[in-house]
């Protein structure tokens, strides 16, 4: 090779380096300046009823405990007992220095009857007692009986992983 290809070649590897640069970097610019996140509303239905899994706010910053709330109503013409399990669970956000995507692990779990008469709706508060840490992605799950639904990945802002020294 001639030295002129070579110095083709090296300038082609540095601008295609210097043009991915942000867009590998991006999430971790919006998770520490970007608004909050906001959670979409799921609805499960089960036994007649229908039961939409929300947080008491659209968004969360790091620190704070979310509010689960279940927006219950039976249109059926009986009553209803339901028995149902909410879970938060949370995943640290990929690096850009990692192989591999962490597993989300169950954060919270709070399980609660609902009982409604014939037209009845309800909205049930769930306070959970686990802040949401920062940099991490939380999911909340309803199951009722074999059934579930679970919200969108929330992406929670906060600082991103250190990266690793010596590379």
């Amino acid at each position: 090779m001639k030295w002129r290809d070579v110095a083709v070649v090296g300038a082609v590897a540095l601008v295609t380096a210097v043009a991915a640069l942000p867009i590998l970097c991006v999430g971790y610019a919006v998770a520490k300046e970007g608004p909050k996140a906001e959670i979409q509303w799921p609805v499960l239905r089960a036994n007649g009823c229908e039961i939409t899994l929300r947080t008491e706010r659209a968004s969360y910053a790091q620190g704070e405990m979310p509010v689960v709330q279940l927006a219950a109503a039976n249109p059926s013409g009986s009553p209803v007992r339901l028995e149902a399990s909410v879970r938060m669970t949370t995943a640290t956000t990929a690096s850009l220095f990692s192989r591999r995507v962490t597993p989300p692990t169950l954060a919270w779990e709070q399980r609660t009857v609902i009982e409604l008469q014939p037209g009845e709706s309800r909205l049930v508060p769930i306070p959970t007692n686990k802040a949401v840490q920062g940099a991490t992605m939380v999911t909340f799950q309803l199951v009722v009986g074999s059934t579930s639904v679970s919200t969108r990945p929330l992406t929670i802002p906060g600082d991103a992983p250190a990266a690793p020294r010596g590379l």
